[in-house]
């Protein structure tokens, strides 16, 4: 409980996805596994996993297990991570488990991740809940004398429940940013050509969060043709 209520705090400090998992996965490993990975839904095909987390010093090759996976199309392939992604509920492997044939080229690839390293006991858990998954999150033990238990499944499944949400929210402050970026772009305007004078104008936004704000630059050509000498105006921000 004081592991959950810490990733509940740590996770609600940031709006950034990838900052998020980052702190998550840091606080997983090695309070709760030895291995962590965070695999995130992109539309209804794409499946990227974000971010791969092991025991201090054994960074080699991570970076290679982070990118674009295979989409996991067939919803009633029996590997653990193709259900969950599909909207399955958490799954608990043992190596037997693991050592079954790849169903799907998602579940090959996986099994190649969990073979690299080292897995004894593997917990596989949705971020989100229902409908409403969006990723999975699989967390690795190496050692045969320390298995998952159910004990663990539960509490990897509530931190999946409210992961799912802070995911969701930092989307949607993504979407929001991306919006705010493209009224800034709009709202300034192109500065006029004036002879053999140049123009050049910086746009500096106030708040960091939305990256709109603060004043902005007019310049503009008088009916005779003149530009005033004080022909950059600005307005404060609503």
């Amino acid at each position: 409980m004081t592991l959950v209520a810490e990733i509940t705090e740590v996770l609600g400090q940031t709006l950034e996805v990838d900052e998020a998992l980052a702190r998550l996965s840091r606080l997983l490993v090695p309070r709760l596994a030895d291995w962590a990975a965070v695999d995130l839904r992109v539309g209804s095909r794409q499946v990227h996993r974000v971010a791969v987390t092991g025991p201090e010093g054994c960074d080699a090759g991570q970076e290679d297990w982070r990118g674009q996976l295979p989409p996991p199309a067939r919803e009633t392939a029996p590997s653990p991570l193709v259900q969950v992604l599909n909207g399955g509920g958490p799954v608990l492997q043992d190596r037997a488990d693991m050592e079954a044939l790849s169903d799907s080229p998602l579940a090959a690839v996986h099994s190649a991740f969990l073979s690299a390293t080292g897995a004894s006991s593997v917990v596989t858990v949705p971020l989100g809940t229902g409908r409403q998954v969006t990723g999975a999150l699989t967390l690795v033990r190496t050692n045969p004398a320390r298995p998952f238990d159910a004990g663990d499944l539960d509490v990897a499944s509530d931190i999946g429940r409210r992961v799912g949400p802070v995911i969701d929210n930092a989307r949607r402050f993504g979407r929001q940013r991306e919006v705010a970026e493209a009224m800034q772009r709009n709202l300034l305007p192109p500065l006029p050509e004036h002879g053999r004078i140049q123009l050049a104008a910086r746009y500096q936004p106030a708040p960091a969060g939305t990256q709109v704000g603060g004043d902005w630059y007019d310049a503009f050509t008088l009916r005779d043709g003149t530009l005033p000498s004080s022909s950059a105006t600005s307005w404060a921000t609503i």
